[in-house]
């Protein structure tokens, strides 16, 4: 099985309606529970005399309290997600590539001159794979922790919208990330950036719709 078989049976699996309703319905109703505290008499949402910002309104008497718990509800779980399905991705990947290994050991008719050259190549894909997770974790914590840290200590203030526009920043590392290190994202994207989108192998339905027009 290739690579894109791979992928494409993984999608199926993974992408079914109902995961996905799942998904989003969970994506937006986690952080809206933790937005709505205010309802409960914790924190309070307004203009921030301190920040300048239409945000919380740091003057309340709960505000503290309300940036606290964001921090403790937001960042650890999102972190932990992360850790576990990048984790799970490297098991899965890493564990098809040893199947595969053993698999062309097994075939009768293949030298040992091919299955060391495929060991080789899969060896060096496990590597790409481990460094590019390691890179997008490493960006998040690097984008993210500041902000959270710093609401958890009340003497860096100061730098609270500095680490506050870092998170926004991390928004668009991700596509950078795998634009650069991954070979597919790096061809799509080489054809978006100089738009020959008629080059963009196996492209969705929407993109050939509008290639069409």
């Amino acid at each position: 099985m290739t690579s894109n078989q791979l992928g494409k049976v993984l999608c199926h699996s993974i992408y079914t309606p109902k995961k996905i309703t799942a998904m989003l319905v969970l994506t937006w109703l986690y952080p809206a529970l933790v937005c709505s505290l205010p309802f409960f008499g914790i924190g309070k949402w307004g203009y921030s005399d301190k920040y300048k910002t239409c945000t919380q309104d740091t003057s309340a008497e709960s505000s503290d309290l309300f940036s606290s718990l964001g921090s403790a509800f937001i960042f650890p779980i999102q972190l932990i997600i992360l850790f576990v399905c990048y984790f799970k991705i490297y098991r899965h990947v890493t564990g098809h590539m040893k199947k595969m290994v053993e698999k062309g050991i097994e075939m009768p008719d293949s030298s040992t001159a091919s299955n060391s050259s495929t060991t080789v190549k899969i060896n060096k894909r496990q590597l790409e794979i481990t460094k590019n997770l390691f890179i997008v974790v490493c960006a998040f914590i690097a984008c993210l922790a500041p902000f959270f840290i710093a609401l958890l200590i009340p003497p860096s203030d100061p730098i609270i919208p500095w680490t506050g526009a870092i998170i926004i920043f991390n928004s668009a590392v991700n596509p950078v990330i795998y634009g650069v290190k991954h070979p597919h994202f790096k061809e799509v994207l080489r054809h978006m950036l100089r738009c020959r989108y008629h080059m963009i192998p196996e492209p969705s339905s929407c993109l050939r719709t509008m290639r069409t027009k």
